[in-house]
């Protein structure tokens, strides 16, 4: 666990008509225990942002279609940010990724490896959550790690 991370709602951070190629909100499905989610649509989604330049992080709770392997391309600002292997499991994993976002509007691109057609959704990722949080800070505060970035809890 990496300490003093806010918990805002599960997809908080972003600028309201900046979510590019994300699907609507679904849910929840108590049968299947997920809450509200959205949908990463093929090939990519952006999704645009404020920082006050002080650091960020990526908060990405989310898996796969089954059978279909995932990698994740992040460019933040157009500059490669991380590589995320999820493989092909139906199996949600969470990473937490530091930004180096600059003072102001930054936009984040996530591109996805492979998707499958539902009808006309190009469905590639189920995110049970996507935030773009201020990163820790302050004495009692665990340092998110920078060495790795996709660090998987």
């Amino acid at each position: 666990r990496y300490g003093a991370l806010p918990a805002p709602p599960a997809f908080a951070g972003w600028r309201t008509g900046w979510l590019s190629l994300m699907g609507d909100f679904e849910g929840p499905y108590p049968e299947q225990d997920l809450p509200l989610v959205r949908w990463g649509l093929g090939p990519a989604s952006v999704l645009e942002f404020a920082s006050d330049g002080r650091g960020d992080v990526l908060v990405l709770d989310a898996r796969p279609v089954p059978g279909i392997p995932q990698t994740l391309q992040l460019e933040l600002n157009g500059v490669a940010t991380a590589t995320l292997e999820l493989g092909s499991e139906a199996v949600f994993r969470q990473f937490i990724i530091p930004l180096a976002a600059k003072r102001g509007s930054n936009v984040l691109r996530i591109g996805y490896s492979g998707w499958e057609r539902n009808g006309e959704r190009p469905l590639a990722l189920l995110y049970r959550s996507l935030q773009s949080v201020p990163a820790p800070r302050g004495p009692d505060s665990v340092p998110v790690p920078a060495a790795n970035p996709g660090v998987q809890r």
